[in-house]
């Protein structure tokens, strides 16, 4: 599956199909603005520059594919014996608040203690 990343990037299509269609229009009398822009491309008419713009406003709007919708299993395994000083524990206490908080709806995470009674 695809998600979009910038989907606001799409709103980006209006103006530059108006700008296409400006500038492939028949024109009844070529504004000098028009004639300006159209002297600089070669082939007007290409289909190919709406081609680009297609995959240049897609591009934009940051096309990531999402792999699983399973989540994620975190087992930490934490030494909690007496050589283990207060800083260390408190760093512990840390990193396991930070996985906590990190953890998905999916995601699981587990604690395995050692070194005092568990």
């Amino acid at each position: 599956m695809i998600a979009w990343i910038y989907p606001e990037s799409f709103l980006l299509t209006l103006p530059a199909l108006v700008l296409w269609w400006y500038l492939h229009r028949p024109a009844i009398e070529p504004s000098p603005l028009r004639s300006r822009i159209l002297s600089r491309i070669k082939h007007p008419r290409s289909f190919l520059h709406l081609l680009i713009l297609a995959v240049a406003i897609a591009a934009a709007a940051s096309p990531v594919r999402q792999v699983s919708q399973q989540g994620t299993d975190l087992i930490l395994v934490v030494d909690r014996s007496a050589s283990m000083d207060k800083e260390d524990s408190q760093r512990v206490e840390e990193l396991v608040g930070l996985a906590e908080a990190a953890r998905g709806p999916k995601d699981r995470l587990g604690i395995i203690t050692f070194g005092r009674v568990a």
